[in-house]
């Protein structure tokens, strides 16, 4: 099969250009160079062509021997990816990355340490008293003013999920033990220091709330073809009691000696709506100095009453 290009010169010669589908050029004389630039674009165009055709082909064989297999997959990866389930366990999962992106133990530590001028409370020595004497059993920590520590727990069950994500902030016990010191001092100069009558007394604070837990727990219920899953994001405080032992020397010997415990108040406090983390963490810090107060005001009471 061949292609004929027919064209004029400027002269009265008339020139033809001859091109075959087999790779082969036969080009008889021109006297102008466009025509044979003109032939070989064309050639390479042709054998473009036949290797898109070819492939074409291959491609319309291999749907055709392969198509039930493929047919097969794609409907079990549609059905995968539009798995309710898969849905809301990404849904899950990316809740926890995004809390975790945004806090991390670091920032939660330097805000806690903000709050407190980055120093632990000192005790007001305008208010001890002489007769009066502090030491705490609780646990040794650093200098730092908290330490912080995330968690997360995942309860994966057939039709229910539970994902409990938290940092976990301990505060230095020298907090509560300087709270707990001044608030004495405070009462002490109100009668303790008369109901002592120049006795003097020993304490020592056993145990004291020092942490408490920003929490953001998911449930998810998984039903036939939906899933439903909600988030409760709240401040778990430590439910520890206020533990205090005491002792009453007179003439350097021990006359009487005791253990009170306060009951702690404090209960779970969820995040008002748009309510950031340190919005939240500054009011518990503030609820937690304001109940280590009334914990050690409510020992006075008691202690005045055991003396």
């Amino acid at each position: 099969m061949f292609l004929s290009i027919h064209g004029e010169a400027f002269g009265n010669e008339n020139k033809r250009v001859c091109l075959t589908f087999r790779n082969r050029l036969y080009v008889r004389p021109l006297t102008t160079l466009a025509f044979g630039m003109l032939a070989e674009k064309i050639l390479k165009l042709l054998s473009i062509c036949k290797i898109l055709s070819n492939a074409v082909f291959v491609f319309i064989r291999f749907l055709f021997y392969f198509s039930p297999q493929l047919f097969k997959l794609t409907a079990s990866l549609m059905e995968f990816f539009n798995s309710p389930k898969l849905k809301t366990s990404i849904s899950l999962l990316f809740s926890v990355m995004l809390l975790s992106s945004c806090l991390t133990s670091k920032k939660m530590d330097a805000y806690i340490s903000d709050q407190y001028n980055n120093e632990i409370p000192k005790v007001n020595k305008r208010k001890q008293g002489n007769n009066i004497t502090y030491s705490t059993a609780l646990p040794s920590s650093t200098t730092n003013i908290s330490t912080t520590a995330p968690h997360t727990k995942i309860l994966p069950l057939v039709l229910y999920w539970v994902i409990d994500s938290r940092h976990t902030s301990t505060l230095n016990s020298g907090i509560a033990a300087t709270n707990f010191s001044n608030e004495v001092n405070t009462r002490a100069n109100k009668g303790l220091i008369k109901k002592l009558n120049g006795r003097k007394l020993e304490l020592t604070v056993e145990q004291a709330p020092a942490s408490f837990s920003l929490v953001d727990k998911t449930h998810a219920i998984f039903l036939i073809i939906y899933a439903i899953h909600w988030d409760k994001v709240y401040i778990e405080p430590d439910v520890k009691d206020l533990v205090v032992s005491y002792k009453l020397d007179e003439n350097d010997k021990t006359i009487k000696s005791g253990k009170i415990t306060v009951r702690n108040m404090q209960n779970n406090k969820s995040l008002r709506f748009f309510q950031s983390w340190k919005s939240a963490v500054s009011e518990q810090l503030t609820n937690y100095d304001s109940n280590v107060t009334v914990m050690s005001d409510q020992f006075v009471d008691k202690l005045m009453q055991d003396l």
